[in-house]
């Protein structure tokens, strides 16, 4: 079998085998490979270079693909569940910066420290995936399913997760700054528990219409966030600042303001607020 190159057709590997499941390319030199469509499910593709490779359509399903080197690769479709992707350490993960992964499945993908910096994930399905302390800085989640993942100290700073199932979703920690949470679901569902968001550094970004209700949000940053329309009635909100957010047509129910840092916010147009007496320098 002879893997060539998606462009010039230069043969890049050839191997003495009628498939490729379970095959053994570690460190490989595959820079632009076409890879369209094919079965690398349990594949050993530790420390392989497949930088702009297209791998559309893939199977990937258990490969081991850590340290690998994917940046600008094409993955869109790609069938990546329970791939090890990462690592516990930098260096052994895996990066795909710029890479294309929508509508991929990573579904309980091991994903920790792996580098997608501006990738594309939009409608991927990343369910039950691993992405602790993962670089996703202006990557694109739009309409990703998050259910139950693990975002614990990711770095999602100016990413897009408009209209994402964030629900059962661990956020704590995470850099939220600038990030785009539009229309997103964290309040959880049909016996799945709201997204957890303590410490989460959300400055400067837009909820708009995004729904958080019982959302533990202790300890949250979210000065100069644009919070209309969304909903946050009986979230746990200790410590969290608000100072100068636009809360207008945000559903304050059940929410305790007492330790909440209000100050420069306008809450005139905002529902259901019991605002504490000794609260000041709100409007």
């Amino acid at each position: 079998m002879e893997i060539r190159h998606r462009e010039t057709g230069e043969v890049l590997r050839t191997l003495e085998v009628d498939s490729l499941v379970g095959v053994d390319l570690e460190e490989a030199l595959l820079k632009g490979a076409d890879l369209r469509g094919i079965d690398l499910s349990g594949a050993r593709l530790k420390m392989v270079d497949l930088c702009s490779a297209d791998l559309s359509d893939a199977i990937l399903r258990g490969a081991d693909i850590r340290a690998a080197n994917l940046n600008g690769a094409n993955l869109s479709g790609a069938d990546l569940t329970g791939a090890v992707i990462g690592s516990e350490q930098s260096l052994g993960a895996a990066t795909l910066a710029g890479c294309d992964l929508s509508n991929a499945d990573l579904q309980s993908a091991d994903l920790r420290k792996v580098d997608l910096n501006e990738a594309n994930l939009g409608r991927a399905n990343l369910k039950d995936a691993d992405l602790s302390s993962a670089h996703l800085h202006a990557a694109n989640l739009s309409q990703a399913n998050l259910r139950h993942a693990v975002l614990i100290g990711a770095y999602l700073r100016e990413a897009d997760l408009t209209d994402c199932d964030l629900s059962g979703t661990h956020l704590n920690d995470a850099n939220l700054i600038r990030a785009r949470l539009n229309g997103v679901t964290a309040s959880g569902d049909d016996g799945v528990r709201p997204s957890i968001l303590v410490r989460a550094d959300m400055r400067d970004a837009s909820l708009i219409g995004a729904r958080m209700a019982g959302c533990p949000l202790r300890l949250v940053d979210l000065r100069n966030a644009d919070l209309t329309d969304a909903d946050l009635s009986h979230c746990i909100m200790g410590g969290t600042i608000l100072r100068n957010a636009n809360v207008k047509g945000t559903n304050f129910d059940g929410v305790k303001l007492t330790t909440v840092t209000v100050t420069h916010a306008n809450f005139s147009e905002a529902l259901n607020v019991e605002m504490p007496s000794f609260k000041t320098g709100w409007r």
